[in-house]
């Protein structure tokens, strides 16, 4: 079995962020550089905003697990094909949790003024970017918006601003 260390993981991932955007001289990759989409990481199952470290570790856009996608064709008709594209890379994320803590014949443990204790957790997943996978749709889709400089766009600007203003 290996030994992953969490914290090491996300140290890595951060430092490889910066490296690449040092590097590169081009800003950190989670700075989201279109319009339109979704506009910070979401899980695509649940459309709740990714929190924590995972907002500094993922691009803007919305994230599945394998076995969340397995569970999703199963609600899809037959005829549809969703997969995975070749080379697709899945991405880390992290959940910090609390428990109650028990002993061994499950009663709770209790501080010294009586409150339960709690522990803590921190587990891995990895998740990919749904633009990775054939078949499935953002709930965010993106805008997409023709950009023009001619002459004729920027008269209708002006048409279309004076209109607004009238």
């Amino acid at each position: 079995m290996i030994n992953l260390n969490v914290y090491e993981i996300i140290t890595e991932k951060i430092i490889e962020r910066i490296n690449e955007a040092k590097s590169s001289g081009k800003p950190f990759h989670w700075v989201k550089p279109w319009s339109g989409g979704a506009p910070y990481p979401v899980s695509y199952t649940t459309q709740q905003a990714y929190r924590g470290i995972n907002r500094l570790l993922l691009p803007a856009g919305e994230y599945i697990t394998f076995n969340a996608l397995q569970d999703y064709r199963k609600t899809q008709p037959e005829d549809e094909t969703i997969f995975v594209k070749r080379g697709s890379h899945k991405l880390p994320i992290f959940y910090y949790g609390k428990y109650d803590k028990k002993d061994e014949n499950g009663n709770p443990i209790l501080d010294e003024y009586g409150n339960q204790e709690k522990g803590s957790f921190l587990r891995f997943y990895q998740v990919f970017n749904i633009e990775d996978i054939k078949g499935i749709h953002s709930h965010f889709p993106a805008v997409k918006t023709a950009k023009t400089s001619s002459k004729q766009t920027k008269l209708l600007d002006k048409y279309i601003a004076a209109y607004i203003e009238a």
